[in-house]
C-alpha cells in the first residue's frame, strides 16, 4: 500500500491577493496521504493558524477536492469550500456541487489557498496553468445571475459572492454556476472582506484514474445500494422528486420544524410537497458529474431543497410554494444562506408576534421592509426587495441579519436559547425530535456545538457546553479525517 501511495500527492494554487503573488506547489506525499479528502486536507491547512480572525487578510479560504473527485464514484463531482466561518468563529467546512471540483481537476489543480486582501474588487480567473488577478468590473451589488451569464463565454465553472457579502452579511454565501451554495458558515462574507468577487476556473485537461478495474467495482457496489433504496431510487424517492421527497417522509413522522421550532409538524406540508412541486412547477433533473441520483431539480427557476422548503415554509408556518420558491431565488440572488435566512425571519416574527409569508415588492424611494399582517388576517407574503426591481435585499442583510435576531432575542421571555436555535449563531438546520428541547440542541450538528453550547440552566448535557478554543476543534477536524474523532472528543474537553 506505501508503494502505491508514495506518488499521490496534491497539487496546490497558493494566491496572496495583497501581494498579487500566485505560487503553484505539490503537497508532500506524506501530507496528502495523511489528511485525505478536501476537508482533511484544509483542516490541516488552517491548522497553522487556529487563532486568526476570520475576516482577517491572512484568514485563509480554501477550495479543495478529494482523491475521488472526477471519477465515475457518485458524487465523485463535489468538493469543499473550507475557512473560518464570520458567522460562528470556528472552522466552516461546505461541501458543494456544480462543475467547479472537476474544472479544477482538468486545470491540474487539486487545493486553492487563497490569502491576503485585494486593494480593489478582483476575480480570480484560472485557464489550465495561466493563472490571473483581473480587477472587477462588475458592481458589488450586481445580482449574482449577472456574473455567471456575464462568464457564459468562458466555457468553466465559476465561484462568486454577491451583493450580500460585500454589505458584510455574515451569513453570505459563496454560489457556484448559479445554482450550488456553499451556504452554511458566511464564507461568502469571508470571500468579500477579501475583495474577492469570483473565481472563474477552465480546465481542458484529462482526468486521470489510478485503478480504473477498482474504480468499476466501487461504483458497481454503490449504484446496487442505491437501487435497493427506496428513498432514493424508488417510485417516490429523491432520484424522482429530488430532495423535496423528504417533505412528506419528515411531516409524517413529526419531525419538520414548525412555527419557529415550536411544533415538529405542520398541518398544511402538503402545499410544497414533492407531488405538488411536480404539479405546479414541471421540474427537468440535473445531475452533478458522475451522479446517478440527479437530485437537483429545474424549472424557470431553482426548485429549493428540503431544508429550504422546509424553513421557508413549516418554520415560517407558510403554505404559498411560489412565495418559497421565490423567496429562494431572492437568497440566492443576493448570496445569502437560505436557511439562516429563513430561521432568521421565524425568530424575527415571533417576536413581533408577526407572520411573514410570500414575496411582494418593495415600495419605490422607500427603505427596504418586509410587509406583513397580523396574525388571523389573510397571508400578505414573505417581503423582500429583489434586486433588479428598484431594492437592495438589505432585508435580509440588515434588518434579520444573522446574530441581531440573537441579541434581539436577549431579555424577551427566557433569553436566546427559547427563542432563537442556534450553535454559536448558526441557526439550526437540524430536526428537533422535541420542540425547543435544550438538551436536543445540544447533538444538533455537534461539530459547531463544541466550540459553545445553549446557555440553557437545565441543559442536561452540560459537559457539552464547555468553551473549547478554535485550534482544539481544528484539531477535531484532523482527527475526523484521520478516523479517530471519538477520542478526541474526550481528550480535547477544556
Amino acid at each position: 500500500m506505501q508503494e502505491k501511495t508514495r506518488d499521490f500527492a496534491l497539487s496546490a494554487l497558493f494566491i496572496d491577493l495583497g501581494a498579487g503573488d500566485v505560487r503553484k506547489t505539490m503537497l508532500d506525499p506524506d501530507l496528502s496521504c495523511s489528511f485525505l479528502g478536501g476537508r482533511g486536507i484544509a483542516a490541516r491547512l488552517l491548522a497553522q493558524q487556529p487563532c486568526v480572525d476570520p475576516l482577517e487578510e491572512n484568514a485563509a479560504l480554501i477550495f479543495s477536492t478529494g482523491p475521488l473527485t472526477g471519477s465515475r464514484i457518485p458524487a465523485g463531482g463535489r468538493m469543499m469550500i473550507s475557512g473560518f466561518s464570520p458567522l460562528t468563529g470556528t472552522v466552516c467546512s461546505c461541501s458543494v456541487g456544480g462543475r467547479l471540483a472537476i474544472m479544477m481537476k482538468r486545470a491540474g489543480i487539486d487545493l486553492i489557498s487563497i490569502t491576503g486582501k485585494a486593494k480593489a474588487r478582483t476575480v480570480i480567473e484560472i485557464d489550465n496553468q495561466d493563472v490571473r488577478l483581473i480587477r472587477s468590473a462588475i458592481p458589488a451589488n450586481a445580482p449574482l445571475s449577472s456574473i455567471f451569464e456575464g462568464y457564459r463565454s468562458f466555457n468553466g465553472s465559476v465561484a462568486a459572492a454577491g451583493q450580500a457579502a460585500f454589505l458584510g452579511c455574515r451569513y453570505a454565501s459563496i454560489m457556484i454556476d448559479g445554482s450550488f451554495a456553499s451556504g452554511r458558515g458566511g464564507l461568502g462574507c469571508a470571500m468579500a472582506a477579501k475583495n474577492l468577487q469570483a473565481v472563474a476556473i477552465r480546465g481542458s485537461g484529462k482526468i486521470s484514474v489510478y485503478d480504473r478495474e477498482q474504480e468499476d467495482l466501487a461504483r458497481t457496489d454503490i449504484l446496487r445500494l442505491f437501487d435497493a433504496s427506496p428513498a432514493i431510487m424508488g417510485r417516490s424517492g429523491i432520484s424522482r422528486y429530488g430532495t423535496a421527497a423528504l417533505v412528506d417522509l419528515m411531516a409524517s413522522r413529526r419531525m419538520m420544524p414548525t412555527a419557529n421550532f415550536r411544533r415538529t409538524f405542520f398541518e398544511e406540508y402538503r402545499a410544497f410537497s414533492a407531488t405538488r412541486i411536480r404539479e405546479k412547477e414541471n421540474p427537468k433533473h440535473h445531475a452533478c458529474h458522475g451522479c446517478p441520483i440527479a437530485c437537483k431539480k429545474r424549472s424557470a427557476s431553482d426548485i429549493p431543497e428540503f431544508e429550504t422548503l422546509s424553513h421557508f415554509g413549516a418554520l415560517n408556518e407558510n403554505a404559498d410554494l411560489a412565495s418559497i420558491i421565490e423567496a429562494n431565488s431572492i437568497c440566492n440572488e443576493i448570496g445569502v444562506d437560505t436557511i439562516t435566512a429563513a430561521a432568521t425571519i421565524a425568530c424575527l416574527a415571533e417576536i413581533r408576534q408577526q407572520r411573514y409569508t410570500r414575496i411582494c415588492p418593495d415600495r419605490q424611494g422607500q427603505r427596504d421592509h418586509i410587509c406583513t399582517r397580523r396574525r388571523g388576517a389573510a397571508q400578505n407574503g414573505l417581503c423582500s426587495a429583489c434586486p433588479g426591481t428598484g431594492g437592495t435585499g438589505k432585508v435580509h442583510v440588515r434588518q434579520v441579519a444573522g446574530n441581531a435576531c440573537i441579541r434581539s432575542a436577549r431579555g424577551i421571555r427566557n433569553g436566546p436559547g427559547l427563542l432563537h436555535l442556534h450553535q454559536r449563531g448558526m441557526p439550526s438546520a437540524g430536526i428537533p425530535y422535541r420542540p425547543r428541547d435544550p438538551a436536543q440542541a445540544c447533538f444538533n450538528r455537534p461539530l459547531l456545538v463544541f466550540g459553545q453550547g445553549p446557555h440553557h440552566k437545565n441543559c442536561r448535557r452540560p459537559q457539552r457546553r464547555h468553551r473549547l478554543h478554535r485550534g482544539m476543534q481544528v484539531r477535531l477536524f484532523r482527527c475526523i479525517s484521520r478516523g479517530i474523532c471519538k477520542g478526541a472528543c474526550r481528550s480535547d474537553r477544556t
